[in-house]
């Protein structure tokens, strides 16, 4: 307990010290509230229904469940965010870590690595969760919209902790760049090739978007009753979840760090 509390202490000093997590958050809801402004939700008319099939549209409950709508901005750079950002964020937290010989010295202290994983989660968790809830908020995701919203963004932001560890963690981290920009990038890509959302449908990232998306439309078509069916998105990402954990204990699987 006391490594674990001393693990999350010196991560999130880290970061407090080398705000680029917040900078770069701050810097996309900056986009967003210019692109916002810039481009008016009503003119977006991407859900309106023509009246002479709004009666049987109104008829249609499970219509979201079935469709895939394209999130609003902030939806997309919470995307972006997740995927890319802090992905290649945890990864260099590690990296840092290990140039610094800071890894080498936790492990002579007795750190094992269920502790240095679990301190690093928390300390970049507490900053994520109100980043997500922002991002929610200006994007107009209110009440159980904002509910579910945070539900899918806060796992997923989890995951891509996980993976960035792993990925810093290993042996040879040439993938970390890779990885996090197919993730960041390729849902927002998939908006414009549906090749691309088949190829990245089963990804954590792709749910997200696939999720905010249809509260979105939730919100523009019905009112934000939520009439969006989301066991497949959490299905999705429970998967991905359990997967990179496999990868972060193989990685770990010496029982050390280095």
């Amino acid at each position: 307990m006391r490594n674990f509390k001393a693990v999350f202490i010196k991560q999130t000093v880290y970061n407090t010290k080398v705000p680029s997590l917040i900078i770069m958050a701050g810097i996309f809801m900056a986009f967003i509230i210019v692109i916002n402004i810039l481009f008016d939700a009503d003119d977006d008319c991407g859900y309106c229904t023509p009246a002479v099939i709004a009666v049987e549209e109104v008829k249609c409950d499970d219509c979201l469940a079935n469709e895939t709508h394209d999130p609003s901005m902030a939806g997309m750079f919470t995307v972006m965010f997740v995927g890319m950002f802090l992905v290649s964020h945890a990864a260099g937290n590690v990296r840092d870590d290990k140039t610094t010989k800071n890894l080498r010295f936790m492990t002579m202290a007795g750190v094992r690595p269920p502790q240095y994983v679990l301190g690093t989660i928390l300390s970049l968790t507490i900053f994520a969760v109100p980043i997500a809830i922002l991002y929610a908020t200006v994007g107009g995701y209110f009440g159980m919209n904002m509910f579910w919203f945070v539900s899918v963004a806060i796992p997923s932001s989890i995951i891509s902790i996980l993976l960035g560890l792993a990925m810093g963690l290993a042996k040879n981290p040439v993938f970390i760049m890779p990885v996090s920009l197919l993730l960041g990038f390729g849902p927002m890509l998939s908006t414009f090739n549906d090749q691309v959302g088949v190829f990245l449908r089963w990804t954590y990232t792709q749910q997200v978007r696939i999720a905010v998306g249809n509260l979105r439309a939730d919100i523009i078509e019905y009112g934000g009753n939520f009439n969006a069916g989301m066991s497949e998105n959490f299905m999705v990402i429970g998967v991905n979840a359990a997967v990179v954990i496999l990868i972060l204990i193989f990685v770990t699987r010496k029982g050390h760090l280095d």
